[in-house]
């Protein structure tokens, strides 16, 4: 990895334990990197995003299979990447729907497995679109009025998704081309302040983790099945940008990376710290 230089926008980790970050590598270009629990790289791929608009391309990463991830780059390239092979098949959401304009940038991807489908949110306004895994067009959707855009997103349960904004983070319909809210997650810590939700993720059992930052303090809060009520919360690295659920071993764990400083640490489900490693500067 001599001369490269990457960062962290997001992680990803199949059911077999594959580790996989994604984001921006150098001018024009993103990268692909899956390492191991220790943080050691094991593949690089670095891909060029020829853009005028985005000097330093943001990338987003969620499995798609054992195999496979959905990975969407700035400013619009969605596609289904093979961790095995390297090979990748991509498209340009902006040749998909005039509704998404070319230079409009990515903020976030998520995948349903078992109905293959992936959403995709935008950097600008409160546009998402929703493909099959071949990378068709399914629908474009409209986030609700509170919500300005989406940071985050995971699929919930059957025709709903968990996102997350700027604001707030809520559970919204899939059923029309306007979602609608079914419900709003409480913050942490009720008349501190307003926290900002960054990112979120949900475990097996169905409970649901977000980080939240406010005033340069960040926290991860868990949530129960109906999202409702807050169970633990737990101080974390000010630097945590992006949070995920892992199987390492024979339990589930909680993984955290953290931007700039690229530490990726491990919290056991009740919230406890169990280690975190750096992961290499590859410069």
């Amino acid at each position: 990895m001599e001369g490269i230089e990457w960062d962290i926008c997001d992680i990803a980790v199949s059911q077999s334990g594959d580790i996989v970050i994604t984001g921006n590598a150098a001018d024009q270009e993103s990268h692909i990197t899956v390492i191991d629990e220790t943080g050691n790289v094991n593949r690089q791929w670095i891909m060029s995003n020829l853009s005028d608009t985005f000097i330093e391309p943001d990338r987003f990463c969620d499995f798609l299979s054992e195999d496979t991830i959905a990975t969407t780059c700035d400013p619009n390239e969605i596609g289904i990447f093979n961790i095995r092979d390297g090979s990748y098949v991509k498209t340009n959401i902006s040749e998909l729907t005039s509704d998404w304009p070319e230079e409009r940038g990515v903020t976030c991807i998520a995948t349903d497995p078992a109905s293959k489908q992936i959403i995709v949110g935008s950097k600008e306004g409160s546009l998402v679109c929703v493909f099959d895994d071949r990378l068709n067009l399914l629908r474009t959707l409209t986030l609700p009025e509170q919500m300005p855009g989406a940071t985050d997103m995971f699929f919930s349960k059957e025709n709903s998704v968990a996102v997350c904004c700027t604001k707030t983070a809520i559970v919204m319909t899939m059923n029309g081309p306007l979602c609608e809210k079914i419900f709003e997650f409480p913050q942490p810590f009720s008349g501190r302040g307003h926290w900002q939700p960054l990112n979120m993720c949900k475990d097996k059992t169905g409970c649901i983790y977000i980080l939240w930052s406010s005033r340069g303090q960040s926290v991860i809060a868990k949530y129960g099945l109906d999202g409702c009520q807050v169970l633990a919360i737990k101080d974390v690295d000010d630097n945590t940008a992006n949070i995920t659920t892992a199987i390492l071993g024979y339990r589930e764990i909680l993984l955290a990376t953290t931007h700039p400083s690229r530490k990726m640490y491990q919290y056991d489900l009740v919230s406890r710290m169990v280690l975190f490693v750096c992961l290499p500067n590859g410069g």
